[in-house]
């Protein structure tokens, strides 16, 4: 867990990411500049490093193909062997994000036209 480095990848991780199995094995997050706030990054660690675990952590991070999104993840300390590793699972919630940002706009909208009424 010291270098949190991918020992594996599944097959929708590397769909939501973009990336290929090859591609990402051995490497970490900020290897690959997934995480667009290391800060967040840092945090979670650290809460994981205290807890064993962290959960409804949101972040916005980059795909293969540089764009982004909004996604919630947790992890759980797990040992395998000898090896002290994390099993983490995102939950891509951009659209989510999205119908929120355009809820409120609206909103915003509906209310500046009453007001000009």
């Amino acid at each position: 867990m010291s270098d949190q480095r991918f020992a594996d990848v599944n097959r929708a991780w590397l769909q939501m990411f973009g990336y290929s199995r090859d591609e990402v094995l051995g490497l970490n997050g900020v290897d690959l500049g997934l995480w667009c706030d290391l800060e967040v990054r840092t945090a979670a660690l650290a809460r994981m490093k205290e807890l064993g675990h962290i959960d409804g952590i949101e972040s916005r991070f980059r795909r293969h193909d540089g764009t982004v999104r909004d996604m919630a993840f947790a992890a759980v300390r797990v040992r395998i062997g000898a090896e002290d590793c994390m099993l983490c699972s995102f939950v891509d919630i951009t659209p989510q994000r999205e119908a929120a940002r355009l809820l409120a706009q609206q909103a915003h909208d509906l209310e500046q036209e009453v007001s000009r009424r």
